[in-house]
Formats: C-alpha cells, sequence, structure tokens
C-alpha cells in the first residue's frame, strides 16, 4: 500500500492550531492520566517562588500513584530545586541523566566541517529497510522501539556510510526531533577507518547549510564520543541535566503493579503521540518561568 493510499495522514501544518485546539480540551484528562514532561528556568538565583509554584499547583497531582514526571534539559544550577521538589513528596528517580557535555557547531562553524568521502563508499540518507539493524545495535529498547527509529529515519535527517560494491550499511548517523544527533555507529568490521568523524562532518554540514545548528548531546561515561566531538572543533557547556521518569510508588506491590501499567502504555500510541504534543507544546502547557 502507497503512502497515499494510508488511511492514516500526518496532519498539515496548516491545520496544527485546530489540533491543538481539540488537545486542549483532553489535557485535564491526559496530564493525569499519562505523565509530564517539564522544563523550568529561573531568571534569579531565589527559586523558592519557583518551588513553591511548582508543588502547590492543581495542575500536578503529586500525590497519584500513577505520577510520572521528567524534568527535560534543565540548568545544573536547577539541581537542588528538583531535588527539593522530588524529596517532597517522596519520588523515586527511575533515571537520573547527567548530560555534562553539549555540543554544538553553528553557521559560523561551517568551514570546520569539510569532509572526502573515501573511494570504497559512498554517503547516503538511511531507508527503512535499515531500521533493524540499527536497532539491533541500540541500547536504549523499550516497546515500540522499533517504530521510534521508524520515525527518525523517515522523517528527520541521517546518513549511512555505505559500501559501493555490496551496498553494505557501515556506519550511520542519525538526528532526533529536534535535530540533535541521536545515533552514531560504526559497525565492528569498519572501526578505525575514520567513519564516525565523516558522519558527524558531513552531517553537520547539512544541517548548517539548511540554516540548523548543528548539535548533540554527550554522556560524561561517553568518552570516545566526547574527544571526537572536542577534536572536530564543537562548542561545548556542562550546564544541563536530565531527571525524568519521578514515579510515586507508595508501596511495594503496587510498584510491581506500575511497572506493568507503564510498560503498557509506552507501546500505546495514544500515550505516544500525547508525548509528542507535549514536547511541541510546551510553551503553553508545562514550561514554567519566573
Amino acid at each position: 500500500m502507497s503512502l497515499s493510499e494510508d488511511p492514516l495522514k500526518l496532519v498539515p501544518w496548516v491545520r496544527m492550531d485546530e489540533l491543538v485546539a481539540l488537545l486542549l480540551n483532553d489535557i485535564p484528562t491526559s496530564l493525569n492520566e499519562y505523565f509530564y514532561w517539564v522544563a523550568v528556568h529561573s531568571f534569579t538565583a531565589d527559586t523558592q517562588v519557583l518551588t513553591d509554584a511548582l508543588t502547590t499547583t492543581r495542575r500536578i497531582d503529586w500525590h497519584s500513584p500513577k505520577l510520572a514526571i521528567c524534568f527535560n534539559g534543565s540548568p545544573e544550577e536547577l539541581r537542588p530545586f528538583i531535588d527539593e521538589c522530588r524529596a517532597r513528596y517522596a519520588l523515586d528517580v527511575v533515571f537520573d541523566d547527567h548530560l555534562p557535555e553539549k555540543q554544538w557547531k553553528t553557521l559560523d562553524q561551517l568551514s570546520s566541517c569539510s569532509y572526502t568521502c573515501p573511494l570504497d563508499v559512498r554517503l547516503a540518507p538511511l531507508g527503512t529497510e535499515s531500521v533493524g539493524l540499527v536497532q539491533e545495535t541500540w541500547v536504549a529498547k523499550y516497546p515500540g522501539t522499533d517504530e521510534h527509529i521508524a520515525r527518525f529515519v523517515t522523517h528527520n535527517p541521517s546518513l549511512g556510510v555505505y559500501d559501493i560494491a555490496t551496498g553494505e550499511l557501515r556506519a550511520w548517523i542519525l538526528c532526533n526531533e529536534c535535530s540533535e544527533v541521536a545515533l552514531l555507529y560504526v559497525t565492528d568490521d569498519h572501526r578505525r577507518k575514520g567513519y564516525a568523524q565523516l558522519l558527524v562532518n558531513a552531517l553537520s554540514d547539512q544541517l548548517l547549510r539548511a540554516g540548523i545548528i548543528a548539535q548533540a548531546r554527550i554522556r560524561v561515561v561517553n568518552k570516545p564520543s566526547l574527544k571526537l566531538f572536542k577534536t572536530l572543533g564543537f562548542n561545548s557547556s556542562t550546564d544541563t541535566c536530565n531527571i525524568q521518569n519521578l514515579f510515586n510508588y507508595p508501596d511495594d506491590e503496587k510498584r510491581s503493579t506500575w511497572e506493568k501499567e507503564k510498560e503498557n502504555t509506552y507501546s500505546n500510541p495514544r500515550f505516544q503521540s500525547l508525548a509528542v504534543f507535549f514536547l511541541e507544546s510546551s510553551f503553553n502547557i508545562t514550561k514554567i518561568y519566573f
């Protein structure tokens, strides 16, 4: 079946306001039923007003046994504020990811992205036929991961290093919905051939020429990638952290039940669509400024 015949159509941007209006009607129910995606920022060193506002708001049911809240991309200096919110309601941290290296290049660094492709390979965007291979090598596996990667490949910038003679995919780089590098991988048989550098430079060149900042977030334990991006002249910042999936577990029995519900929820298309909506609508729904 061709895409033109597919019963599920992409919503055109010209109708996005109409879609948002419809989704807003569902916010009171969906927020309590699924999760909160929160971005916070403070213009002063005193975060007490921000703390009081977030912990007393009626938009978040802090005592719900189904509470899941994600603080995403918060400045490191706000870590004490987030910890205070967590401690006040005895929330368990399921995933605490420090991202000390935010890497980026801007248009004035375009000349540093030059590259030369070896004669035995070619660069080309990934196709959906490569989703299975990418899925096998991705460490972050959960229900629906294959569809997640398929969306990356279909809708976001990507590049692969292909053997000209055999068509073998030797290495690849994928972007997430924010055009950040989300996956950079070289297959075992083709490492130390410069493919990682080739892909980062080629994709950065492509993004910058399109007016998009070339960027990546790299975990502190990923020393090879940190070294690579530093060598390639990326700017870096350590002022960011993620604290994701703070769950309210009243007791061990409910913890086990919630783990099962969480797994079912992650594979629920309704959950996935709302998650995307919250990301796109964070300024209206969950972003708090003081």
